[in-house]
Parts: structure tokens; C-alpha cells; sequence
């Protein structure tokens, strides 16, 4: 295969696995430079980038090239020499009184993970588009605006292409979910001016096979004005035009008048405007009285004074992409306008924050208008008819708000409430533990904090899980992912548990039926004696036998002869709960997709010395040991 095509493909795998913007900055403009006695030369631009992708990707494309070119391959990372003689003249026209700079390696362990640097700014005015739109259609439009930025606006284009589920994760809710709210009319009305359909009725391609043409959006990057403020501000300009000596001097004081003159205080369901920007207001009241320069500068000048460059909310998309799934729309919310109220303060004391107005002034910042809710994010707990009666609804809020006031409150809605708020994405104590932690297993974890970062790694995962006593939730399992980045071994049998005796259920489970012509999960995790609870947990997260099976045979692939647990049951089940419905690609997947019946006649045919004339078998297996070809055949079938 042409090795600039098969490089293609191994781009086209990591743009899904990695996060964009790591693809983005380390990955997207590299080149396949050779190919020669097995080993494929990249082409990287600098020497950083060269460093941090041996560091970080040089199994995982490795493994991606063993499915693409039907080989084992080794990869080698070399600066390109175009790339560095650019960099070379770039430097010779550089004056010689620069200084050149370069950055150390990240020390801290948070940084890494979270990094700080990638985050969404919003205008501190943002606040009142919030108490408007709600919670959720407040994370649709940062979801929106965040899209467009880092696709488009970034890169100096006004149109960027996105895929709804990569939209769905910067607004912290399902692909489902998101495109329901998108056929809801009630959705554009509410985001009207920050985000606008352009796509009335379906668009389709013509051709031979039609397709559906991309919907169309537009984005409102320069925040506009909310209704009732856009009504405010253009009725103070007409009347000022008087007092002030024309358009210039209304405009000219406008830039100096406090904003509490300028808008009118809000009334509940009240908006007589349209969101409007400020330099469309004052285009509309005072075109053609000044030059269009003059009106543009007072506009400039006037948003500023409304939206001050330094009032900013600002959000991190580590945020975005692994905490807000688990909050939740309102309880994030809350937590990100609490914990910037708590740098508001004189004294060191940052983590403490009290609201006057209590309980009724959250729901007001949030557009709820129950402030009972906001009681309930921190104390609800299920009914006596639920699944887990007396569990906490929202656990995940507790380990980043706390209530200091609790029942000590005068008036229930309106008395002041002082909270301690966490000023940190991850709790302190997580990312200690996770530095403390010597162990080197999985952890069963309901909340997992980063990507894999590295082939099969993570960094580090937080767990929430219940006492016994009071199920209350908080953070108990604090543990780094094995490596599973070991030398290659020799691979040995693990001695296998004989099956426990079965209960007898008044409905028994079908275990097997039907194994011998499509891959039975009940019938694999039977015979592979995992436990009830890891059972339960596949089958509610839509997990197949194919996908099951196709990582239990990766784990007798070269790709996957590495790996730290030999039998591959707990990597397969691991993985399999990650992706329930991928795979680890070729050549597992193709073996897995071939009948149980089918397989098994490969592997026994192959015991008995006989010649097994199929290219995946052969890709996978020519090179495994008879006893591992034993091991595979009792893990994929029993006894």
C-alpha cells in the first residue's frame, strides 16, 4: 500500500481517538516521509513535536499501522527537512538582539491533565443571556460559540464543518439529546440572536447517491445585548439626543454613564427588544447623521464600557468535555458563577462565597424559578421507589460545592447561604492520591477524569462511590491505570477457574444458546467467570458478544502481546465498556465478525497441524504459540 494512503488512514483513527485540540497541534500536519525494511519514517515539524509524539503516540501508531499494512511496523519521528530549513531561514532573518524561548517541562500533574490553557472566555455579560436562556441552553450556545471558534473563527474563516456529536460534547449532553433540542422550535426562539438556524428544510445532495447536506448555523462570536437591555439602551440614546447636543455627545456620554442608568431593571417575562449587538443599535438610530467610522468607534468604545475586556467567565474544556457530563447543566452552572463570585473577595480566604439573596437569587441567575432546586442539587435523594432508595441525586456536586449554612436559615428561599466552592477542576486530594498511589490495577470508577493519553493509559480517574452507613457519595477510589505498556513477554497460561455452580434463578439465563453461530455475551462471560456486577454493567451499557470477543482475540494478536493482563478478560472487559459497540480494529475486529462455528474450526484445524489458507487468520496468528492457541480456544469457547 502507497505508505502516504496508509498514513492518511492512521490520521483519519487518530482524529477520533485523541482529543481535537492535541490532534490539532501535534498531529494534523505530519508526513509519511519512508518506508524501508519495516520501519515508516513521520515527518514532524520541530523538535518539540517530535519529542512529545514518541513520547505519547508511538505504540498506539503502531498498532493502527499493523491493521493498515497487514505487518508489524515500527515508526520513527524525524523533524522534516523542509520543514526545518523554513525554520532555519525564518531564524537567519531574525534580528539578533531576539532572545529565544522554550518551555520546561510540566512539573505539575494537574496541568497536564486539565490544561489550563484550552478554555472558553465568555463576557461576564453572558450572566443575563444565562438567566434567559436556562442551564441547558446556556451550555448549547457555549457548546455552539466554542465550536465555531476553534473550528472557524481561530483560523480566520467564517464556516467550520462539525459533526453533531462533537457539538453534543461541548454542551456536556448526548448526541441524542442534542439533536432532539435542535428540531425544537421552542430551542431557536430562546437562542435567538446568539445562534441562528439557516437550514429551514432538508437540504440534499444530488448525485448517485443522495445525501443529506450539512445544517447551517450562525454564531454570534461578539455577544449581542439581550432583549430587554438592547430596548433599554436604544430608548436612553433617542432621549439623550436632546441633552447631550446631538448624536456625538449622546453616544460620547453613554461610554461614561453607569450601567445601572442604562438598562432598565428587568421585569420577570418581560422583553420588549430583540438581541441586538451595540454597533447594530447604533447603526440604527444614527446612520447617516455621522460617518460610518465614527459610528463604528463609539460602538467599540460603548461595548467595551458594557463589557468590560477583564469580567470574564471563563471555562476550561476539560470542564466542558469531562465534568460537566456528570453535574449536570444546572449544578454547573452554579458552580462556575459561585466560583467566580469568590475571587470578588479582599482577603485570602478565595474558596468561600455567600449569596445575599440565597437560595431565590441562584434560581434567578439560572432562569429556574423554583428555588427549591437549587436545595435539591446538593440534598435530593431518591425515593423509597427507586432503584437505590435514599441515594444522593447529584453526588458529583458535593465534591465541588458545599453548603456552610444549612439549617440555620431564616427564611428558606431568600436568607444568605455561604458556600465553600472548589477552585480547582479536580480536587486536590485526587490529584495527591493519584501521585501516592503505587498500585497497578484498574480501577472500577463511575467518573473517569481524563482520556487515555497514551496507548491504553490514563493519567489518573476519580471514583464516587457510597459508605455503607448513610450513602452519602465522595471520593474514595483514587488510582493511576496500569501502563499496560510492558515489554514484550513470553505469553503464559494463566490457570483457568473452574465455572461456579449456578444458582437456580425462577428465570434461568440462556447462557450459549446459540454461540456456535453469533458470539453470545453471556455465554463469553460465563465461561471467562466474570463477575455479576461487570455483567450488569455491559449489558445496561448495550455491549455485544462481537465486541467482546473481538478484544479477547486482540489480546493473542502481536498488537496486543504487551499487554500486562495475559488472558486479556479484564483489558476486554475494560475496553468493551468504554466502546460497547467498537472494537480494536484489524485484524480482531474481521475475526470477530466471522461465526463462532467458523473461528473454531480455523483454530482447531490449525492444533492438528493442518494448513489454515485465510490472510486475517494468518495476520493474527501465524506467529502464537500452540498452548496460547489452546488458552484462546477454552477463553472463546470453554472446556
Amino acid at each position: 500500500m502507497d505508505i502516504q494512503k496508509a498514513w492518511k488512514i492512521v490520521l483519519g483513527q487518530l482524529q477520533m481517538e485523541m482529543p481535537r485540540a492535541s490532534f490539532d497541534t501535534w498531529v494534523r500536519d505530519t508526513k509519511a516521509l519512508e518506508f524501508s525494511h519495516g520501519a515508516l519514517t513521520i515527518g514532524v515539524r520541530n523538535a518539540y513535536a517530535r519529542d512529545w509524539l514518541e513520547s505519547r503516540l508511538t505504540s498506539t501508531v503502531s498498532r493502527l499501522l499493523i491493521g493498515v499494512m497487514n505487518q508489524s511496523v515500527q515508526v520513527e519521528f524525524v523533524v522534516s527537512e523542509s520543514e526545518a530549513s523554513q525554520d532555519d531561514d525564518v531564524e537567519d532573518e531574525l534580528d539578533k538582539k531576539e532572545i529565544a524561548v522554550s518551555s520546561e517541562e510540566i512539573a505539575s500533574l494537574y496541568y497536564q491533565v486539565v490544561r489550563p490553557d484550552r478554555a472558553v472566555y465568555l463576557p461576564g455579560y453572558f450572566r443575563k443571556h444565562l438567566s434567559q436562556l436556562g442551564p441547558d441552553l446556556g451550555w448549547m450556545y457555549v457548546g455552539f460559540r466554542q465550536a465555531a471558534y476553534s473550528e472557524g473563527g481561530r483560523g480566520g474563516q467564517k464556516t467550520a464543518r462539525l459533526s453533531g456529536k462533537q457539538i453534543a460534547t461541548l454542551c456536556g449532553i448526548s448526541e441524542r439529546t442534542f439533536w432532539n433540542r435542535v428540531e425544537r422550535e421552542k430551542t431557536w426562539e430562546k437562542l435567538s440572536g446568539l445562534v441562528t438556524s439557516k437550514t429551514t428544510e432538508p437540504e440534499w445532495a444530488e448525485g448517485a447517491q443522495p445525501r443529506r447536506l450539512p445544517r447551517k448555523y450562525t454564531v454570534a462570536i461578539t455577544l449581542p445585548l439581550t432583549g430587554s437591555d438592547s430596548f433599554s439602551l436604544a430608548q436612553w440614546l433617542q432621549s439623550g439626543v436632546e441633552t447631550f447636543n446631538g448624536p456625538a455627545g449622546v453616544l460620547a456620554a453613554s461610554c461614561e454613564t453607569p450601567l445601572s442608568e442604562l438598562f432598565a431593571p428587568q421585569q420577570e417575562n418581560s422583553s420588549p427588544g430583540k438581541p441586538m449587538d451595540v454597533a447594530e443599535i447604533v447603526r440604527y438610530l444614527f446612520s447617516g447623521e455621522l460617518p460610518a467610522s465614527q459610528l463604528e468607534a463609539f460602538a467599540e468604545r460603548l461595548r467595551m464600557h458594557l463589557m468590560p475586556q477583564n469580567d470574564q467567565i471563563v471555562i476550561s474544556l476539560f470542564f466542558l468535555e469531562h465534568i460537566l457530563p456528570h453535574l449536570g447543566a444546572g449544578p454547573a452552572w452554579m458552580y462556575i458563577l459561585l466560583r467566580d463570585r469568590c475571587y470578588e473577595g479582599q482577603d485570602e480566604q478565595r474558596d468561600i462565597c455567600t449569596v445575599q439573596g440565597g437560595y431565590a437569587e441562584i434560581a434567578h441567575w439560572l432562569g429556574i424559578s423554583r428555588p427549591m432546586t437549587i436545595y435539591e442539587w446538593m440534598n435530593g435523594r431518591f425515593g423509597k421507589k427507586a432503584k437505590e432508595p435514599g441515594k444522593l441525586r447529584h453526588p458529583v456536586t458535593l465534591a465541588y460545592l458545599k453548603n456552610l449554612d444549612e439549617g440555620r436559615a431564616e427564611n428558606f428561599n431568600h436568607s444568605p447561604r455561604t458556600f465553600r466552592v472548589l477552585l480547582n477542576d479536580i480536587p486536590p486530594e485526587i490529584v495527591q492520591a493519584a501521585l501516592e498511589c503505587e498500585e497497578e490495577a484498574y480501577a472500577d470508577c463511575s467518573i473517569v477524569f481524563t482520556r487515555f493519553a497514551y496507548d491504553l493509559y490514563a493519567i489518573c480517574s476519580m471514583g464516587f462511590t457510597r459508605f455503607a452507613d448513610d450513602l452519602y457519595a465522595t471520593c474514595r477510589v483514587f488510582k493511576p491505570l496500569n501502563s499496560l505498556k510492558n515489554p514484550l513477554t513470553p505469553l503464559k497460561t494463566s490457570p483457568l477457574i473452574p465455572p461456579q455452580e449456578k444458582k437456580k434463578y425462577r428465570h434461568k439465563e440462556k447462557t450459549g444458546v446459540g454461540s456456535m453461530s453469533y458470539w453470545d455475551l453471556n455465554h463469553l462471560l460465563a465461561i471467562n467467570v466474570a463477575s455479576p456486577q461487570k455483567r450488569n454493567t455491559l449489558r445496561r451499557a448495550g455491549a455485544t458478544g462481537e465486541t467482546f470477543a473481538a478484544w479477547l482475540l486482540y489480546a493473542y494478536t502481536p498488537a496486543g502481546a504487551g499487554l500486562h493482563d495475559a488472558s486479556g478478560v479484564s483489558n476486554a472487559i475494560a475496553r468493551t465498556l468504554e466502546s460497547p459497540r467498537g472494537g480494536p480494529g484489524w485484524p480482531a475486529n474481521a475475526l470477530a465478525k466471522l461465526s463462532p462455528y467458523k473461528l473454531k474450526a480455523m483454530l482447531e484445524k490449525d492444533l492438528e497441524g493442518k494448513a489454515v489458507d485465510d490472510e486475517i487468520y494468518l495476520a493474527a496468528f501465524s506467529s502464537l504459540e500452540d498452548q496460547a492457541k489452546e488458552e484462546l480456544l477454552k477463553r472463546l469457547f470453554g472446556e
